[in-house]
């Protein structure tokens, strides 16, 4: 028996996603325009996640969608994406910036 990925059905519910939303979903919540080129189960099959559900699916860009999978599979929490100049734990800027300038 094949696989789902290997259907004729995930690759129609692929390129519709993709089409729905051509850029990688978690740079573009950085601010960054990154094409994607995979489609991720946000909730994953294994764990109850829709197949074919239009809002448990998100586009990826390649490097995103192997961190993503990497961490499930590790059981790690999802990674965040890194931002330049900002506290990955606080959110806030660091260094120079004028946020942290004392008035």
């Amino acid at each position: 028996m094949a696989r789902p990925y290997d259907r004729r059905r995930w690759r129609r519910i692929r390129e519709e996603q993709l089409h729905r939303e051509p850029l990688c979903r978690l740079h573009q919540e950085q601010g960054e325009i990154v094409e994607a080129r995979e489609v991720d189960h946000i909730q994953p099959l294994a764990e109850g996640g829709a197949f074919d559900d239009p809002q448990n699916l998100r586009s990826l860009c390649s490097a995103c969608h192997g961190r993503v999978t990497r961490a499930w599979q590790s059981g790690q929490p999802e990674p965040t994406a890194k931002v330049k100049g900002v506290d990955a734990e606080t959110g806030l800027p660091v260094g120079d910036h004028w946020w942290n300038i004392s008035q």
